[in-house]
């Protein structure tokens, strides 16, 4: 209907023309080209130019707006579904799976850290404490280059320390050589052994090198 009407407008226009004057009644007129679409209702023709700026049509509504949406984790939205059962299963297993490999990576880190104190403990030679020669009452046995001191506490048993020649004297060794021997055992008697200076040199009278 739309598309008649123009038409009919159109030709009522070149009658008034040509009644004024302004066209010839030799003058043909021009075939009107023009189609319809059906879908959207508009009308696609070549208007003359007398109605160019009478005529204009609205833009058409059924352009969709991109719309930018950020992309969020899509959830079942019925708790009761078996989706979203599913949903939660699964997040639920992989986060005890996550607290497991956390768990046994600390469990990791403690064994290697116990191991290395443990080598550490093997690889130290424990040392005791040393006896100071005036608090003890030795007795001797002697070597070439080293001395025999030995304490006793009233019992059959003697604790035996040895002292190394130092020049024409002797000194305690870094690394204590201590045996427990027999009081039978013990070959000669000798005095205590004097300090001489603060390097730790001692002095035995009875066996200067």
């Amino acid at each position: 209907m739309l598309g008649d009407d123009l038409r009919n407008l159109i030709l009522r226009s070149d009658q008034y023309q040509l009644q004024q004057g302004k066209l010839s009644d030799r003058s043909p007129l021009k075939d009107l080209n023009y189609s319809i679409n059906q879908d959207s209702n508009q009308v696609n023709l070549s208007i003359p130019t007398p109605f160019k700026r009478a005529l204009f049509w609205t833009p058409s509504q059924d352009k969709k707006k991109d719309i930018k949406r950020n992309a969020k984790e899509k959830i079942p939205a019925v708790a009761s579904s078996a989706q979203w059962q599913e949903y939660h299963q699964k997040k639920e297993a992989k986060k005890q799976l996550e607290i497991l490999e956390k768990e046994e990576k600390k469990q990791q880190r403690l064994q290697k850290q116990k191991e290395r104190e443990e080598s550490k403990k093997k690889s130290k030679i424990p040392r005791k404490k040393q006896k100071k020669p005036e608090e003890s009452s030795p007795e001797a046995s002697s070597k070439s280059d080293m001395l025999n001191i030995s304490t006793t506490d009233g019992g059959k048993e003697c604790t035996v320390k040895t002292m190394t020649s130092s020049g024409h004297n002797w000194k305690w060794p870094q690394m204590e050589d201590i045996l427990n021997y027999e009081e039978d055992d013990v070959i000669k008697h000798i005095g205590k052994p004097k300090l001489i200076n603060k390097r730790g040199v001692y002095e035995v009278p009875e066996y200067k090198v």
